[in-house]
């Protein structure tokens, strides 16, 4: 038997065991939890709130059922466990009792006349509760043992580890009870002598006969190559160190922090995880007997794991139970698949895995179009394309589990197999791919031109997995098979070839492709049928599933001005996720007081990745689709008679001045009942026909710019019966002089008033943000991102950057080409990322004012740490929480720079004074000490990694090339740029300045000055003009000499601020911002573009 088919033939025992990894920790979610209930008990619930949550007696987290293979001694017999599920409502009755009780308690006190006769109803209501605490405690406790006996009853049935029920498992895993291993102070994790390679059965443990503990053990082995070692810490060579004891901070409510210590303002609820427990055991239970029917409601269940802790202590809360709950399964899940392969079970001594990927260069494939319906489009089957394989390969044929995501593939953690090199394994990888891409089945239409690789790991411990060994090579490119491509031309020889995929002919076609594709329909835009199906069921869905409520159309995403902004961002996460940056957060000291390193354990690095993928994700709901909702509409105009016109198809109409994009939509069950929609930005449109003072108001509301506009084509179309002129701009300048209306006409109109996002999010992955906007918002887009930024990776910034751009073009540039810039753009670099810094100052206290939205959502700024650092003449603040999110926790663990040496020279910390220190690896792997951001000193040299920001206006499709980075981090082009993300604070403030200027006088000064520029230095390769005095000097007299108004002349403005206008201008930041104010956002009447030429041989 082949071993994709003994996969199969055990799919569903498989899939069984990573339900059990699910489980093993699911006592965790509930408040009687020990570790969880002392926390709630610290915070401000009530007593009586308390009493309605509590379970009477011991309740054990660790057991689910009283095993029946068990014969000796059961230690939790007396306990209430997983599956005790409090009655609510009955609880709620209660305590109405309990409070009837006190009332009349209280009235009883106040020595009424009625006093027999309220003795007696105090003494019925007393007898009630009585008996109806003891009907509780029946209900319930039935309800645990009816529970534990079907949980016993859910039975594994592949070889060696049929007739173990999945209750017994889970119970009888547990360290401590039943197990037992050496104890060790200090060794290397993954390693041979890491004691929990060597754990064994207790001696007194006496099973059912034919039964071992060899595969609760194997449960173990899972659990603890993820669990428990996060909470030791790690020293400079790698080993594991046991921290001193009880020295991590006791949470005072169950709060949840990121990766990099943010903490939410708001606690985690905890009122719901009984039932939320129960629900999870219930889909359980209707599914074991077919868990791949379920599969999808069974992980939805698991959700409710995300808000619960795996550990409540604090540095140790950044870990969801559902972040150990899924690294636990996936790692138990494969060693199962292991035994089916090697028809033997796994010990600890012999247990390996791998990670494999499978991968391509997204960017290759998403970015070679030239229409927002084709990206989309594509950027649907990408998602489509690894949501399948993730299926096959979990769940059809269950070989591993998915354990990363983003835009370029998937990796997964596989078994070792049955050789060194896995080759039995990628055989079995690539085999499903290829049935996967060949069946078409979805939304997956002929995804034979994406061509994914499978890359291979070596067979590591699991404690050894890291996920950036497994990224650390470049994404392969996509490369369609070359079978593939020959059978695309079989029979269509000497014919052009698409104009979006470029693999295929003008008008191919296939089987299976929808119905409203036809050779001809294909032919007539250039298009091969699987193009043209892939667009037109992207128009279709936006028209018909989603009615309407967000764009597809780059048209709509335009500004006032008829242009639009891509907005890209990065994280450089390498060397987080090969675990070298985990290693700069503190877990706290040995038994010495030395302070030690978090380990970079399997879940730790997932968390990472998942805090940044949750930022973008966050970004993409509330700063993107949220933000750029509003009041605007949707023309439509009905016909004559239907047209000759492609569904859901774009096309142009005639207004005179000006073209409208419609998209013509079909009525299929009532003929004559189709119409066309506008999809543009109606104000831009009635900007270009009306004239400048009539409409000015008029365009800055879309709701008035849609009556205006619909008013326009009554008067024109409807009441002056003018004939419209349709054309379609994919056809060839000659055949789009066809008008496909003629001889129709437009016999009335009408507005859709749908609230809808004029924005539009391309990706939001864990490293990668793009999403178009329109130009006029970018900056206030940008602005939110670095508040975020700053206020949740604010105590890490200085070992994160992000790398945030801006695109700015207009409309009708080509798409590809604005895409290219972006991803040009994406490649930012860290400026100066290994030189150091000079710490200029340091002050604690409050958060600055101007700094407050900082502080929204989160109490970790009530002291903060206000740092300025200073390198070859930049500067940047960095503003460090020092709080935790409760506001009073000291944060000992998250906050601490790579140091080098002090102000006298000293390449010691503890010699200069410094106490929270540790020894890290700088991301060269060289090693390097940290130092907590609290005791930065004046003079300190440090390492910084500056996040930074880039923008460029995309004035013809060759102005993408000059978007290139030196290894330093700046432009070839532009030195100026890219600036500092904490510079746009400092430009802001520049440019508030420089308005006081009319706009001919900021025209004059900037010109007069890059003139200078270029007839003093030329090109300026050299950057001679930023250290020449007396080109200083000459930038000092132009401002000085500026016609400034009354109102704010120049000795008006405070010495500083004139020392930062001088330096911007030397720099030319302000040719800069005059570019980017004037010239692209055209603010106060700009010109399109600035006749003037820098030294750098820019035209602005």
């Amino acid at each position: 038997m082949s071993d994709l088919k003994k996969l199969v033939q055990h799919r569903d025992d498989i899939l069984r065991a990573e339900i059990a990894g699910w489980l093993h920790n699911l006592g965790k979610l509930e408040p009687n939890f020990e570790h969880n209930y002392q926390v709630i008990r610290q915070s401000n619930e009530l007593q009586d709130t308390l009493d309605v949550y509590h379970i009477p007696g011991q309740y054990s987290f660790r057991r689910f059922t009283e095993p029946v293979v068990l014969q000796s001694n059961f230690p939790y017999r007396d306990k209430k466990g997983v599956l005790y599920f409090i009655d609510f409502n009955k609880r709620q009755e209660r305590e109405k009792l309990d409070n009837q009780i006190k009332e009349l308690q209280g009235q009883l006190s106040q020595n009424p006349p009625n006093r027999a006769e309220l003795g007696r109803q105090l003494q019925r209501l007393r007898d009630l509760k009585s008996q109806t605490q003891k009907e509780l405690e029946r209900a319930e406790q039935q309800q645990m043992r009816d529970y534990e006996q079907k949980i016993e009853g859910l039975m594994f049935t592949s070889g060696v580890f049929s007739s173990w029920s999945l209750g017994s498992l889970l119970t009888l895993f547990w360290e401590g009870e039943w197990f037992e291993k050496p104890q060790m102070d200090s060794y290397e994790p993954g390693s041979e002598s890491d004691p929990d390679y060597h754990r064994k059965p207790k001696q007194h443990i006496i099973l059912q006969h034919g039964f071992s503990m060899d595969f609760p053990l194997l449960l173990l082995l899972a659990h603890g190559e993820i669990s428990g070692q996060e909470k030791k810490g790690v020293n400079i060579e790698g080993c594991y160190v046991e921290l001193k004891e009880d020295q991590n901070s006791a949470a005072n409510t169950l709060r949840i922090s990121t990766a990099f210590g943010y903490e939410e303002m708001e606690p985690l609820v905890w009122k719901h995880w009984s039932q939320q427990r129960k629900e999870i055991i219930d889909r359980v239970f209707a599914y074991w007997n077919d868990p791949k029917l379920g599969w999808e409601d069974l992980l939805y269940g698991f959700r409710h794991l995300c808000k619960a802790l795996g550990d409540t202590q604090r540095p140790l809360n950044e870990i969801s139970l559902w972040e150990y709950s899924q690294a636990i399964a996936a790692l138990f899940k494969t060693a199962f698949v292991q035994a089916v392969l090697t028809k033997r079970v796994p010990t600890p001594a012999n247990m390996h895995w791998r990670l494999a990927s499978i991968r391509l260069n997204a960017f290759d494939f998403l970015f070679e179009v030239n229409q927002l319906a084709d990206l989309i489009s594509r950027q649907k089957l990408l998602e489509e394309l690894w949501n399948t394989i993730r299926t096959a390969l979990e769940v059809e044929s269950p070989i591993g589990s998915a354990v990363y995501r983003d835009e370029h593939g998937v990796v997964f953690v596989l078994p070792k197999g049955l050789s060194e090199s896995g080759d039995e394994l990628r055989q079995i990888i690539e085999s499903r791919i290829r049935e996967v891409i060949l069946n078409q089945s979805g939304n997956l239409i002929s995804a034979t031109d994406l061509r994914p690789i499978v890359q291979m790991g070596p067979p590591r411990r699991g404690k050894k997995l890291l996920l950036g060994e497994a990224l650390r090579a470049k994404e392969p490119p996509n490369m369609p098979d070359p079978a593939s491509v020959q059978n695309y031309w079989s029979n269509y020889q000497n014919q052009e070839r698409c104009r979006v995929c470029g693999l295929r002919p003008v008008g191919y076609m296939e089987d299976g492709l929808p119905d409203f594709v036809t050779e001809e329909k294909a032919k007539e835009r250039n298009l091969c049928g699987v193009c043209l199906a892939r667009r037109g069921r992207r128009s279709e869905e936006w028209a018909t599933r989603q009615g309407f409520k967000e764009t597809i159309w780059i048209d709509e995403v335009a500004d006032n001005n008829g242009r639009v902004a891509l907005i890209v961002g990065r994280f450089d996460l390498d060397d987080w996720l090969n675990g070298n940056l985990v290693r700069s957060l503190a877990i706290g000291t040995d038994k010495e007081g030395n302070w030690l390193a978090k380990p970079p354990t399997f879940a730790r690095i997932q968390r990472v990745w998942r805090t940044t993928a949750e930022f973008w994700q966050e970004v993409k709901e509330y700063n993107i689709l949220r933000a750029f909702k509003d009041d605007r509409r949707r023309i439509i105009l009905y016909l004559a008679r239907d047209p000759d016109l492609g569904a859901y198809h774009v096309y142009e109409l005639d207004l005179g001045k000006t073209t409208m994009s419609v998209v013509w939509c079909p009525q299929k069950s009532t003929p004559g009942g189709g119409y066309l929609i506008s999809v543009e930005n109606l104000g831009y449109i009635a900007q270009q026909l009306g004239q400048e003072k009539e409409v000015k108001d008029i365009c800055m509301d879309p709701a008035a710019a849609a009556i205006w506009i619909e008013d326009f084509l009554k008067k024109e179309f409807v009441e002056g019966k003018r004939e419209p002129v349709l054309r379609n701009p994919e056809r060839s300048n000659r055949e789009r002089r066809c008008n496909l209306l003629a001889g129709n006409r437009i016999v009335s109109t009408d507005h859709q008033i749908v609230a809808y996002s004029n924005a539009i999010s391309i990706l939001a992955e864990p490293r990668t943000f793009m999403a178009l906007v329109p130009a006029d918002k970018a900056l206030e887009v940008v602005k939110a991102i670095k508040i975020k930024y700053e206020r949740e990776m604010g105590k890490v910034r200085n070992r994160l950057p992000l790398h945030l751009g801006v695109v700015f073009a207009h409309r009708r540039m080509p798409l590809r080409s604005i895409l290219d810039a972006g991803r040009q753009m994406l490649k930012q670099k860290a400026l100066g990322n290994h030189d150091t810094w000079t710490v200029k100052s340091i002050v604690r206290g409050v958060l600055p004012s101007e700094k407050a939205a900082l502080a929204d959502g989160s109490n970790q700024f009530k002291c903060t740490a206000t740092v300025e650092i200073e390198r070859n003449g930049r500067s940047l603040t960095w503003y460090v929480p020092l709080k935790m999110g409760d506001g009073q926790t000291e944060d000992l663990w998250y906050p601490y720079v790579f140091w080098k040496r002090d102000a006298c020279g000293q390449t010691n910390p503890l010699q200069a004074g410094r106490k929270r220190v540790f020894q890290g690896l700088y991301p060269e792997e060289e090693r390097c000490w940290l130092v907590h951001a609290d005791e930065l000193r004046e003079g300190d040299q440090i390492y910084f990694a500056p996040a930074t920001f880039d923008f460029e206006w995309l004035d013809t499709n060759a102005r993408r090339f000059e978007i290139a980075y030196e290894d330093c981090g700046q432009r070839h082009s532009r030195p100026s740029r890219p600036y500092l993300l904490d510079d746009l604070d400092r430009l802001e403030a520049l440019w508030d300045t420089m308005k006081n200027l009319n706009i001919t006088q900021r025209y004059q000064v900037i010109r007069t000055i890059e003139d200078t520029r270029q007839k003093w230095y030329g090109q300026d390769g050299e950057q001679e003009s930023r250290h020449d005095p007396v080109f200083r000097q000459f930038v000092a007299d132009t401002l000085a000499g500026a016609a400034w108004p009354k109102t704010c002349s120049w000795t008006d403005i405070e010495p500083a601020q004139q020392k930062k206008l001088i330096e911007a201008g030397v720099k030319g930041e302000l040719a800069d911002l005059a570019e980017l104010h004037m010239a692209i956002l055209k603010e106060s009447g700009g010109k399109e573009r600035w006749q003037l030429t820098r030294g750098d041989g820019i035209c602005l």
